[in-house]
């Protein structure tokens, strides 16, 4: 056990106490304070334990816990300003409906699935190349290979359509937080198989591991305000094997995009898969430990493709040059959303930033449990950009922004139906109970 890794458990424990601290002074894991901390405990545990070869800064991880500590107090702040001020409805008193959400969500994932052939005539091949491992391989490592070594760049079409299935994934989150039937759960997880789709002709984790995360943080959002807990024990066990399955769905890409086939071939990735996977903390304690952390890009890295879009500076694939994980020979370029925020605002800059988030989220918390529609949205962004974290920033991509955004334009459209329905059944409910008044006064009349 090295020096560092032992040190490294003070400010990891510490992380844990915040979390659970915060949890029983403000009631819930979905506050937005103890939910940061809380994920970010299992981000720095998880490879701490798993990943002990990989060496790890103990400052970075003290950094860490500073960041959750500057979230945790912005988000009290933020609930204790928006308390007693609003003036929204409750969405439970109104009966409100979340019009087409099950066809929206159906038809989005099979509008994103388009994706895949357009990938294929792309490059030259057919739907035939599903009918063969050893032809499924030989195809993700060529585009593999065309990615890194030639700048291949998805078509256009491909990329609108990518923005069906991250909508859809939104939708799904949405659905899946109300939804009382198993059909419907399960239709809430259609983006998913979408995105696995696209994620084999790519052999891209990311295609996999965005829809997941944007449903997971639709999911939490919607349970805001609702009784019972976020995970009964089946559904724990549910989500278990769903990690469990897409674990094992990692390491066969990575056999897809090396070109392998064979068993012993597939077995020998599991290790690298687990570097790969779990190298994040090494990555970002590796750069905070040696990098530079004066120059301050305002925003190039955490919204990398909204500079790009405006032709002020071109993403580099991968965003971020790769780094030894150690001695253990892999390379990796997961370095949380922690470095972006740092190079683009430095370190006082980003402890500020994040203090601000934690106040807006916050405030979105307190009104979303008051029932304010429009900022369900901006809650489950919270959610899942804490989610994907522990890699990077979740409106790094354009695509993702996008699809945010359409997300919140239906937020607009049922809030504003639903106010508009409460105006109408106003007069109606004040002329029936006037009335009554009426009858009640004649009874006693008589």
């Amino acid at each position: 056990m090295s020096p560092d890794w032992l040190l490294s458990l003070i400010p990891a424990t510490l992380l844990v106490f915040l979390a659970v601290g915060l949890r029983r002074a403000q009631g819930s894991w979905l506050v937005p304070g103890p939910f940061f901390a809380a994920a970010w405990s299992v981000f720095v545990w998880v490879p701490i334990i798993l990943a002990r070869d990989v060496p790890v800064w103990p400052l970075a991880v003290f950094w860490i816990l500073f960041s959750a500590a500057a979230v945790a107090g912005g988000s009290w702040l933020g609930i204790a300003m928006a308390v007693g001020s609003s003036t929204a409805f409750r969405s439970e008193r109104l009966g409100v409906r979340w019009p087409g959400l099950p066809l929206l969500v159906i038809a989005l994932s099979v509008l994103g699935l388009a994706v895949v052939p357009v990938l294929l005539h792309s490059v030259g091949r057919g739907l035939d190349v599903f009918l063969s491992f050893k032809a499924l391989s030989q195809m993700g490592s060529d585009f593999y290979i065309a990615s890194v070594a030639h700048s291949y760049r998805e078509p256009m079409l491909a990329r609108v359509l990518m923005v069906a299935i991250y909508l859809g994934a939104w939708f799904g989150g949405l659905l899946l937080g109300n939804a009382r039937s198993w059909i419907y759960r399960l239709v809430a997880f259609l983006p998913l198989f979408s995105g696995s789709a696209v994620a084999i002709v790519l052999t891209t984790r990311a295609a996999v591991l965005y829809p997941l995360v944007l449903i997971g943080g639709g999911y939490v959002a919607a349970r805001v305000g609702q009784p019972g807990n976020l995970f009964n024990r089946r559904q724990g066990l549910v989500a278990v094997g769903i990690l469990s399955l897409l674990l094992i769905f990692g390491v066969l890409l990575s056999a897809v995009r090396s070109g392998y086939s064979q068993p012993s071939q597939i077995a020998g990735l599991v290790d690298p898969f687990r570097l790969d996977a779990l190298g994040y903390l090494g990555v970002f304690s590796s750069w905070l430990h040696h990098g530079q952390t004066g120059h301050v890009t305002l925003g190039q890295y955490s919204f990398a493709g909204i500079f790009e879009l405006l032709g002020l500076k071109a993403r580099s694939p991968g965003l971020y040059p790769q780094i030894f994980l150690g001695d253990t020979g892999r390379l990796s370029n997961l370095s949380t959303i922690f470095r972006g925020l740092i190079q683009d605002f430095g370190l006082i800059g980003s402890t500020l930033l994040l203090a601000a988030v934690g106040w807006f989220a916050g405030f979105a918390y307190a009104r979303v449990r008051d029932g304010n529609l429009i900022f369900i949205s901006v809650l489950a962004a919270f959610y899942a950009t804490v989610l994907l974290s522990f890699i990077v920033n979740l409106f790094t991509y354009n695509s993702l922004l996008v699809a945010w955004l359409l997300f919140c334009v239906y937020f607009v459209a049922v809030s504003i139906r639903s106010r508009k329905s409460r105006r109408s059944k106003a007069p109606s409910e004040l002329n029936s109970g006037t009335r009554g008044l009426e009858r009640s006064a004649n009874r006693s009349v008589s």
